[in-house]
């Protein structure tokens, strides 16, 4: 069986206080919690795609990919409702 290795990753895990800031609405904190997810966003969001010569090849789909970051985005948002202030 092969193992997995872990990519490098290109952003830093986000801090306790960007997912904070983000979960009360801070846009720069959401834009960083969702460049952390970016490449499993773009892995998740892939669809395959069969040419005339029956080669297949995988694209973004923009339209999932912008669906699950809608949702990412919502569901930050709504966790505010699960913290005592």
């Amino acid at each position: 069986m092969k193992s997995k290795k872990k990519k490098n990753r290109k952003s830093a895990v986000p801090s306790y206080e960007t997912v904070m800031n983000a979960i009360y609405g801070d846009e720069f904190a959401m834009v960083r919690i969702l460049h952390f997810f970016d490449s499993a966003i773009n892995d998740k969001s892939k669809r395959p795609y069969i040419d005339g010569e029956g080669n297949c090849s995988y694209y973004v789909d923009p339209f999932v990919r912008g669906h699950i970051i809608g949702g990412l985005m919502e569901a930050i948002l709504d966790f505010r409702k699960h913290i005592n202030d």
